[in-house]
């Protein structure tokens, strides 16, 4: 059996069922094992957004109509040196 491809956040992906295909945007994992992926569509020729659909894991692949992209979120947060402040005029 031929090994699946791992896919990433931020790979342009589609739903094998209804052939919804976007950019994958998040990853959900449930308590009793369930995996879903949320799917967000390009903005539509009217500049509106779609809305974002989720859909089960094993449903979707790697679909190379788009440029796949590896997510390029910059992380935030952490230990943060403490912020300077003015000294007061009154003093």
């Amino acid at each position: 059996m031929e090994k699946k491809k791992e896919i990433a956040l931020g790979n342009y992906v589609k739903d094998l069922i209804t052939g919804y295909e976007g950019t994958l945007t998040g990853r959900a994992v449930y308590l009793n094992g369930c995996v879903r992926v949320g799917i967000q569509a390009e903005i539509d020729k009217d500049g509106k957004v779609p809305d974002g659909y989720w859909v089960d894991e094993q449903q979707i692949i790697l679909w190379s109509k788009k440029e796949n992209r590896k997510c390029c979120v910059k992380k935030t947060g952490g230990p943060m040196p403490a912020p300077k402040r003015q000294p007061d005029p009154r003093r």
